[in-house]
């Protein structure tokens, strides 16, 4: 599995004067630099996309054929396009394995979970001779087994998209329908949004832009339609919040405290990393003193949450009065 970030095209602009402290988590984002692998992309960890589900056809003698991506969004649930609603014989798709670093191999099997498809439900006004609401959801026969390889994602409901850059995720053959994304950190955790679903193009060549179905318009059918088949969601099961919050426990730490990653095991230094580490301040604290040089005390500090604002306890606010 691989992620590629696609093009460098350009978003809406957040504007220069903030109201409020709301878009903290986007105006701040971290995007990943890519590596190696593919094109343009780099070999994703292990857990790393733990939403990631490829979606396959069971051929006659009984091999998989993968030929689609998917996004796991609930236990029994994946996101993926319309135009993955049957392959080149009309056949449907049977089963959609998760978990598994790479689907050409054995690597990653421990933690692959493979089930089969009960249901495939397209967007009503889909049609197969165009390109438009190319979405559609897979009803598993069974819930997933959720473990730190195996996590739902969660959908940017905004219409408003200010991200400028965003990872596709895929194998690299057969990648439509998969997410593209980004990851919002909160507390030492990151959170993947799905912000589009792969349709058509060719998001790993460096010549032809890959096209995305943004998520947030079909929105309200996807909640509407996991809600006929039984699914217990209702309008705030993907609020940003609300979904943050869901699995935080099993998501990736964000790499500005992990000091070391093992396989899926990963080595964290919370504490140095937010407060005072060997190279110094981290980017978003400010220590606090005087004009005239002297410090409150050692244990003086603030977060910057602003351009021009720090926040801080009110013992550090005054020196002698």
């Amino acid at each position: 599995m691989t992620d590629v970030a696609p093009h460098r095209g350009e978003s809406l602009l957040m504007p220069d004067e903030r109201t409020s402290l709301d878009d903290c988590h986007v105006r701040f984002y971290k995007f990943y630099q890519s590596g190696q692998g593919g094109i343009g992309g780099r070999p994703a960890r292990l857990n790393e996309f733990a939403h990631m589900g490829a979606i396959g056809w069971i051929q006659p003698d009984g091999e998989v054929a993968w030929k689609c991506g998917g996004s796991l969004i609930w236990d029994n649930f994946v996101l993926t396009a319309a135009h993955c609603a049957v392959d080149e014989r009309n056949f449907r798709p049977d089963v959609v394995r998760f978990g598994d670093l790479n689907i050409f191999s054995a690597e990653g099997d421990e933690t692959a979970q493979q089930i089969k498809i009960a249901e495939v439900i397209r967007h009503p006004e889909h049609r197969f001779s165009a390109n438009y609401h190319d979405v559609a959801l897979l009803r598993l026969e069974r819930n997933v087994t959720i473990n730190k390889a195996v996590v739902p994602a969660c959908l940017w409901p905004h219409q408003e998209v200010r991200f400028k850059r965003m990872h596709a995720v895929g194998w690299g053959q057969g990648d439509s329908g998969g997410p593209l994304q980004v990851k919002l950190m909160h507390n030492i955790r990151e959170t993947p949004f799905i912000v589009g679903v792969t349709s058509f193009g060719l998001p790993c060549s460096p010549d032809s832009p890959g096209v995305y179905t943004r998520v947030a318009p079909y929105l309200d059918w996807i909640v509407a339609t996991m809600k006929e088949s039984g699914a217990p969601v209702d309008e705030q099961t993907f609020n940003t919040t609300t979904c943050a919050h869901r699995y935080v426990k099993l998501r990736d730490y964000y790499d500005a405290i992990v000091t070391k990653r093992n396989g899926s095991r990963s080595e964290i230094d919370a504490f140095q990393q937010h407060l005072i580490t060997r190279q110094g301040l981290p980017p978003f604290v400010a220590k606090l003193g005087w004009g005239n040089g002297t410090e409150a005390n050692d244990n003086c500090y603030g977060v910057i949450v602003d351009e021009d604002t720090v926040l801080t306890v009110a013992d550090c606010t005054e020196l002698k009065g």
